[in-house]
């Protein structure tokens, strides 16, 4: 979002969207490189509806890297943290842990009292106890004056405690690998529905519970810090942090998951580079080399064109950081 802010700061051109637009990709691919290479507080769980493949039940559930390296302790310097420590920074994983949990909850902790409203039954439930409260005070004749401000009260309070044990139960279902509806609006939605019915006792509908997802929008543990991760962390953060973690786990390779004495391999000494290739088939179009060659002279990237077989062209951009 800012860097989109900055487009229109500085004014409608296509020059500045092009730079946003670039900005925010880099981002979108660096953060799904860290998604694709590191480890959570989840990894290790089966994902909700993956099977076990034929003799591996019972077994150990591990998660692959994009280079397909199973993720471990032996290779994964900050295993079950990798993710929050890019999300937190802190230099203790407990800390990043805690943090992304704090941050989560307090998520799910804003859309659960927003559904004390949206899901009618559960509104209504409320406001029959909190009105309730109110006319007992009223009928006191001493208290009348202050029944509206006991309705608001109760009717607050109802709805802090709903909120807070429907978000203990979908934190435990997020630590399963999971899926939470963002914004519940039925009774089928809800993940506490016994929990609820000790709370709201005989005014607690019938039919709540089962956490229905049919159509809805639903995150999971990672979801939620993907996208946390996109708003809250910015770019040159990000990269430093990703650039650590990269250090520590080549580091750990070559030490063979011993503890880490020191760091041979620093990512300072390093340059890395992303080439990405299109390849396109020309059947009826023929365009000397040297046209081509001369048409990217100068660019801002160092481009590469190939001639290759069965009359395929290919053009490839190289990126360097």
């Amino acid at each position: 979002m800012p860097s989109l802010t900055d487009y229109f700061s500085g004014g409608l051109s296509l020059d500045n969207l092009s730079k946003a637009g670039s900005k925010v990709l880099d981002k979108f691919l660096l953060t799904s490189y860290d998604f694709g290479m590191f480890s959570s507080r989840v990894s290790g769980t089966r994902p909700e509806g993956e099977e076990a493949a034929a003799g591996e039940e019972g077994k150990e559930y591990a998660d692959y890297s994009l280079t397909k390296v199973k993720m471990s302790k032996d290779v994964n310097y900050l295993y079950g943290a990798e993710l929050e420590y890019l999300l937190s920074g802190y230099n203790k994983s407990v800390q990043n842990l805690n943090q992304a949990r704090n941050i989560i909850c307090g998520v799910r902790m804003t859309m659960n009292f927003a559904s004390s409203y949206t899901i009618s039954e559960i509104n209504s439930a409320i406001n029959a106890i909190a009105n309730a409260a109110a006319s007992a005070v009223a009928a006191t004749g001493i208290g009348a004056a202050a029944a509206p401000l006991v309705r608001v009260a109760v009717s607050g309070a109802l709805r802090m405690a709903f909120a807070t044990i429907e978000s203990v139960q979908d934190w435990k279902l997020l630590k399963d690998r999971k899926s939470v509806v963002l914004l519940k609006t039925e009774l089928g939605d809800l993940t506490a529905a016994e929990q609820l019915g000790a709370l709201l006792g005989d005014d607690m509908p019938s039919g709540a519970g089962g956490g229905s997802k049919d159509g809805k929008l639903s995150l999971s543990y990672e979801d939620y810090v993907y996208l946390l991760m996109c708003l809250l962390v910015d770019d040159n953060t990000l990269l430093s942090r990703t650039s650590n973690l990269i250090t520590l786990n080549v580091n750990q390779a070559k030490n063979d998951g011993d503890t880490l004495a020191k760091l041979d391999f620093k990512m300072a000494d390093t340059v890395t580079a992303v080439k990405a290739t299109c390849k396109v088939k020309m059947d009826f179009v023929v365009v000397p080399e040297n046209i081509l060659e001369l048409y990217l002279k100068g660019t801002s990237t160092k481009s590469l064109i190939e001639v290759l077989e069965d009359h395929y062209f290919g053009y490839s951009v190289i990126r360097g950081y």
